[in-house]
């Protein structure tokens, strides 16, 4: 139980705007999902237009139970008009964790993308009890969430059986509801959290996917733990395959680093599938990008000796540039020697051009040798123009 009687918030969130957004904003969805949408106060989401903020901050510091205090990077050394901020009495991260000192709450450092805990002579005077606090480091896919359960539950324990001093209790803000698209994300992100090496890669960048279209905010750091971890992987194919998810899976939000992550792939193979996944991806935004990175995958797929190494590499090729070039697509596939191979590029160029011209696409599908990947494919085709007609 984490409200009160009168629905009070008891978890007060502190962070700065600039440098710690995402993760404060992260760890309100996942402690809502614990305790209750209503247990978190958390300045963006909890103070309504027309509100005084400043009195809203001060009536919910004085009504929480704990305030977590998250420090990213920047937390420390944020400069404002007259120098560092947190030396202005005004700074409201300063005053939010002064008045909870003060108060006697208890207050738990949280410490996301890498951040340290400060030293006390880094401090104002005011603030350098914080240096002795036990602190928390998270990152969405590496979760120190048991201690911070356990402090918490232990906290409103306490405070429900009257060993804490409750406190000026105030009318709780509004808060709006959170999607069930969020929760089902953090769901997926603790699952990755207890996977290691190549399966936490690939499920991060499956994650990473599904951010881009509800959370795009939380891209740039899921894809930085997702890399990190598909370079800590010993086994050099292992590691390139691992790569080559998370450089498809970004691309759709920042083409450029994904094609970054790619180009630094060692394995010949690999890069080359990398690359064609991007340009893929980036075909319908960006045509001429992954006519680009198509053209120098073709290059290195017709390079390669070992025929079943080049016929699936060409066929991701052939895959990668459908939308964008159908014409050349449709040659490189043809190109294919071997026919199951060639059968399956041709599919996949006609599901690439099913949109653009569904006549074309047809004539592929009827084109493919093979009953059993004729019919496979015209059977895809028509659900893609379902989907498309609706």
């Amino acid at each position: 139980m984490a409200t009160s009687d009168t629905g009070v918030a008891r978890i007060f969130i502190s962070y700065r705007r600039a440098d710690d957004s995402w993760p404060a904003r992260w760890l309100a969805d996942w402690l809502a999902g614990r305790f209750g949408a209503g247990v978190v106060f958390q300045d963006v989401d909890s103070i309504q237009p027309g509100d005084d903020f400043a009195a809203d901050i001060e009536a919910a510091v004085g009504a929480c139970a704990v305030l977590l205090a998250v420090i990213g990077p920047q937390w420390l050394a944020a400069e404002g008009d007259a120098g560092r901020r947190l030396d202005d009495p005004r700074d409201w991260v300063r005053l939010e964790i002064e008045a909870a000192i003060k108060r006697g709450v208890r207050v738990i450092p949280v410490l996301v993308d890498g951040a340290r805990m400060p030293s006390a002579s880094d401090l104002p005077p005011s603030l350098q009890d914080l240096a002795r606090r036990q602190a928390v480091t998270l990152s969405p896919a590496s979760l120190d969430t048991r201690s911070l359960m356990s402090v918490l539950e232990t906290t409103f324990a306490a405070e429900e059986t009257g060993q804490q001093e409750p406190g000026t209790r105030a009318p709780q803000p509004p808060r709006a509801a959170r999607a069930g698209t969020s929760r089902l994300l953090m769901s997926a992100i603790q699952d990755a959290s207890t996977l290691t090496g190549e399966k936490k890669a690939r499920a991060l960048s499956a994650i990473i996917s599904a951010a881009i279209a509800v959370a795009p905010e939380r891209v740039e750091w899921l894809t930085a733990e997702a890399e990190t971890t598909a370079r800590s992987i010993k086994d050099t194919s292992s590691r390139s395959g691992a790569l080559a998810a998370v450089a498809e899976a970004v691309a759709a939000a920042d083409p450029d680093r994904a094609e970054a992550i790619a180009r630094s792939i060692k394995d010949t193979i690999w890069r080359q599938l990398a690359l064609s996944g991007v340009a893929r991806v980036v075909a319908a935004a960006d045509p001429e990008h992954a006519v680009r990175l198509a053209a120098e995958a073709e290059t290195v797929a017709r390079s390669v000796e070992d025929t079943f190494q080049r016929q699936l590499a060409l066929s991701a090729v052939a895959e990668a540039v459908a939308a964008a070039d159908p014409d050349r697509a449709e040659a490189i596939a043809r190109s294919i020697e071997d026919t199951f191979w060639r059968s399956r590029a041709l599919a996949d160029v006609a599901e690439g051009a099913a949109a653009a011209d569904p006549d074309r696409a047809e004539a592929i599908a009827r084109s493919i040798e093979g009953a059993l990947q004729r019919s496979i494919a015209l059977a895809d085709l028509v659900r893609l123009l379902a989907q498309h007609d609706r």
